[in-house]
């Protein structure tokens, strides 16, 4: 579902705010980047969400912004919770980054495969934390 409506909504800001819709895009990597840097999770985590809010912004289509709508909060909290370890930070940095470069070169299908791989890899991201949290909570009780 999710990334029909994201892909979807890449593909009609493309063709309808393409400039705008990439200056967001590169301003929320810029802000993801800065944030993690700084250590600041919540910041980055607010900074990713802005990335792929940009897309609905300027899609156009009102049935895609109300369907994200409807998921944004369970995609937040899956953001923050998968990318606390550093090779999801640098993947999601890489992937960012090569949505924006096919966007600016005008490969808006290039752009859509990265967006899905992207959101399938987060997917994969967080059933990985989720298991290592609950590995960590099961050495814990047996130590107890």
């Amino acid at each position: 579902f999710r990334v029909m409506v994201e892909t979807g909504a890449l593909r009609l800001a493309f063709a309808s705010h393409r400039a705008v819709t990439l200056k967001e895009l590169q301003m929320a990597q810029d802000a993801l980047a800065a944030a993690e840097d700084a250590g600041d999770w919540v910041s980055a985590a607010r900074a990713g969400a802005d990335f792929h809010s940009a897309l609905f912004r300027h899609c156009g289509n009102r049935v895609f912004v109300q369907a994200y709508d409807l998921i944004a909060g369970r995609i937040g909290a899956a953001r923050f919770f998968a990318r606390q370890s550093e090779v999801s930070k640098r993947r999601t940095g890489i992937e960012h980054r090569l949505i924006i470069k096919h966007f600016a070169r005008g490969d808006v299908d290039g752009a859509a495969d990265v967006l899905t791989g992207h959101i399938d890899a987060m997917s994969e991201r967080y059933a990985g934390a989720q298991r290592a949290m609950q590995q960590a909570a099961k050495g814990t009780a047996d130590q107890g």
